[in-house]
């Protein structure tokens, strides 16, 4: 039942992401809602599941997006390392939770400037941080919250033993 659900959630995280978010730009930009994603899975469940889940979520992505393996690569690392680093160092709370988040968006949007750089050889750095990369970052922190308390509340049953 828990992978039916994982698969339902990456389904619907992945169709909010590609097809919702293009259509209310804020600050002219989209939040990373698949890094926040996969981090907040991962933190709540642990490596397996948080892996297992950014690898789907990262292969539906990729597939309807066809950006040549990029979330498939990004999130599971992203999941991976959240996952560890809470089970190991920290405890899982709204804080923790926010910092990975961005840390994670921060680091995807870097990935993406240097595939971009090394496949176009061209682009303003500066120009590319200020009109696509710092926007979408504040979007990001500000979409942390509603995922955060999505899925704390559509965990619950799962937690309680009820599902």
């Amino acid at each position: 039942m828990m992978g039916l659900f994982g698969f339902i959630l990456a389904s619907v995280t992945s169709a909010i992401q590609l097809s919702l978010f293009p259509q209310i730009k804020l600050f002219g930009s989209v939040p990373d809602l698949l890094s926040v994603s996969a981090v907040v899975i991962a933190m709540y469940y642990g490596r397996k599941v948080g892996v297992i889940y950014a690898l789907v979520l990262g292969i539906i992505a990729d597939g309807t997006a066809f950006t040549l393996g990029y979330n498939l690569i990004a999130l599971p690392i992203f999941a991976f390392f959240a996952a560890l680093i809470t089970e190991k160092f920290i405890s899982r709370n709204f804080l923790w939770i926010m910092l990975f988040s961005l840390t994670a968006a921060v680091l995807k949007c870097g990935f993406g400037y240097l595939i971009f750089h090394a496949i176009w050889q061209h682009g303003n750095f500066l120009a590319l941080l200020t009109g696509t990369y710092l926007p979408s970052l504040i979007y990001t922190a500000i979409i942390i919250l509603p995922v955060y308390w999505l899925t704390s509340l559509v965990t619950l049953p799962f937690k309680k033993g009820r599902i």
